[in-house]
């Protein structure tokens, strides 16, 4: 693999924690006038339940809205998060504040469903009572660093955790430095990629394990993207199981796992992560 492949213009987005002096570098607080501009919209929506038949325009905020289109620019070519502190839940049943929730992404995009039934809307629940194989966002298991397959997830709270919560993200493009630095004997690999195993969630007609390697690493237009995912609460993970039912092995070598560890051993570096614990009216940091 040459140095020219590897060169890409996504350096804003290789971020440490110690990146930041403060939350202020990070955040958007939401001043009184704006939690009431929230407010104000949720309550003039049709009283029919269903938030996300609302288009973005009956989110127009006047004081709001242009700081959420300058927090996008952070999120598309900037650092690549924003927190948004100060929802008014205070003034909100549930069903309201997930419509707040709705809204605030409105700005960021278009809705777009991760599962076969095409939710546009995910509760965060432990269903193992109910769901003997849930998603992990519905179980009671930690959900390790990933990237969703949409191009941007907003997650809120309503209810804190009895224990634990903690949301840790960590940047792609700070792993792929330091994965240059440190091992570039395994980018050859993530830059191919893997076939997944789909672990139920193919649409119909479609073979369980991807057609296609899906590229760990890709770079196009001179930006960086990553796609990662791993499950260790399965037999195996969704690259093992889906290189193993197809009859190919991981790697050419005797180390079958150890390209994609190597990655794994980079996310879970504490100086490379940030965690904050997502509570009702507040965020802190961990």
């Amino acid at each position: 693999m040459t140095t020219e492949f590897l060169q890409h213009q996504s350096q804003s987005f290789a971020w440490k924690a110690a990146s930041f002096k403060s939350s202020a570098d990070y955040s958007l607080k939401l001043s009184e006038a704006e939690q009431a501009e929230i407010v104000a919209a949720v309550r003039a929506l049709p009283d029919n339940g269903r938030p996300h038949d609302a288009g973005a325009d009956a989110f127009a905020m006047a004081s709001l809205s242009p700081r959420l289109r300058a927090a996008y620019e952070d999120v598309r070519s900037g650092r690549g998060f924003v927190l948004i502190r100060g929802l008014p839940v205070d003034r909100l049943d549930k069903d309201e504040f997930v419509a707040a929730v709705w809204g605030i992404g409105r700005h960021f995009g278009n809705a777009l469903s991760q599962n076969t039934s095409g939710d546009l809307i995910g509760h965060v629940v432990d269903a193992t009572a109910e769901d003997a194989t849930p998603r992990m966002y519905r179980s009671n298991l930690e959900l390790r660093p990933h990237n969703d397959i949409t191009a941007m997830i907003s997650l809120a709270c309503w209810h804190k955790s009895e224990t634990g919560g903690a949301s840790v993200i960590v940047s792609a493009v700070t792993v792929h430095e330091a994965l240059c630095k440190d091992h570039p004997e395994v980018l050859a690999s993530l830059y191919r990629g893997f076939h997944y195993h789909q672990v139920g969630e193919e649409a119909p007609g479609e073979p369980p394990v991807t057609r296609q390697r899906v590229p760990l690493f890709a770079v196009r237009n001179g930006q960086l993207s990553a796609r990662y995912l791993r499950m260790p609460h399965l037999v195996s993970d969704a690259v093992a199981r889906g290189m193993c039912d197809i009859g190919l092995e991981m790697m050419p070598t005797a180390t079958v796992d150890e390209t994609p560890a190597q990655f794994a051993k980079v996310v879970k570096r504490d100086h490379d992560r940030w965690g904050v614990y997502v509570r009702q009216a507040k965020i802190a940091p961990e």
